[in-house]
């Protein structure tokens, strides 16, 4: 079946205060069309019934709407519906159990309610295996924007990491063969001498040293963070790596200064595809120096100190999931 748009008049008239004229007329149909009309927005309050189904093209995230509102919209980097709210909280409606997990693997890290790193915090699905690290306190605290935090500190030995780890044996927790995503919601007490890192390295063991880039000329993978010196010691960075050529590393949008702020950071991509970054729900793609299709890559969400003085990492935990 094909469809003809509704018809425009070229030379439409003004109505009056009493009379609607063509102009009008011309808003509805360009409103029906798919056009963007001056000042004139559709609202809607009386029931409205769909007796068929009805197509939603796929959109990068939208703006933040009005207070009291959020916007229903599918997509385009994951291709599943979500809500933003008024805030920027997106949630996304395709994990929300509307996925099977026969077709995908899943994981979490959440804060619970304790003292210890296994009390206050749980891992579960494929982070299950993943090692919290954290030589100094741990705690539990209620922000008042973000809800219940898992606070872990690092010892105060330069190198020492507070976070999540992997575990150096076994295949990782994926590969750019098949569709991934991880999402997370963290900060860090401070930037001076230290390192924030969130992301996938086929590097079994991350890095941590003081100028130790987070990816090596052989390593594959993806990052989003800081570190104290050279590339990525000044903006939140993205660091992307073939394994083969040398590493590249892209500014957040913005750029984006290194701070100790809360931030939300995603990285996913489609089987065999390009890598996504939002950052605050900035959409950047990563389209070269991609990760090899076959590498198995490993997942770490960490803070490091590089110095004598403990750093903490404070999160409202990490969401994974691998589509293989």
């Amino acid at each position: 079946m094909s469809f003809v748009d509704f018809r425009e008049v070229t030379t439409p008239a003004a109505g009056s205060t009493t009379k609607y004229g063509s102009q009008d007329l011309l808003d509805i149909m360009q409103i029906l069309n798919g056009k963007v009309t001056a000042d004139k927005r559709p609202h809607v309050i009386n029931p409205w019934r769909w007796d068929a189904s009805f197509d939603m093209k796929e959109i990068v995230a939208p703006s933040s709407p009005s207070t009291n509102y959020q916007s229903l919209y599918i997509d385009s980097t994951t291709h599943r519906l979500a809500l933003k709210s008024s805030t920027g909280l997106i949630q996304d409606l395709g994990v929300t159990g509307l996925v099977s997990p026969m077709v995908e693997r899943t994981g979490y890290w959440m804060p619970v309610a304790g003292t210890t790193l296994t009390t206050a915090n749980t891992l579960g699905g494929i982070l299950s295996q993943h090692v919290l690290t954290g030589a100094g306190t741990v705690t539990n605290t209620f922000d008042t924007t973000d809800g219940i935090l898992s606070n872990i500190t690092s010892g105060a030995v330069a190198g020492n990491i507070a976070g999540i780890v992997s575990p150096t044996a076994g295949v990782g927790i994926g590969r750019r063969l098949f569709g991934a995503r991880a999402v997370t919601r963290a900060k860090i007490d401070s930037t001076t001498s230290s390192k924030f890192l969130f992301g996938f390295t086929s590097n079994s063991t991350l890095p941590v040293a003081a100028a130790t880039q987070p990816l090596a000329t052989g390593d594959g993978g993806i990052l989003v963070g800081f570190v104290e010196t050279g590339t990525g010691s000044t903006n939140w960075t993205i660091w992307h790596n073939d394994a083969v050529s040398p590493v590249t590393a892209d500014n957040v949008s913005g750029p984006i200064a290194k701070d100790a702020n809360m931030h939300t950071i995603e990285i996913n991509w489609p089987a065999s595809g390009n890598i996504t970054v939002l950052f605050d729900n900035v959409v950047q793609t990563i389209t070269t120096d991609l990760p090899p299709l076959t590498s198995n890559l490993f997942f770490n969400e960490v803070a490091v100190t590089t110095t004598t003085t403990a750093r903490t990492i404070s999160t409202e935990g990490a969401w994974i999931e691998a589509y293989d």
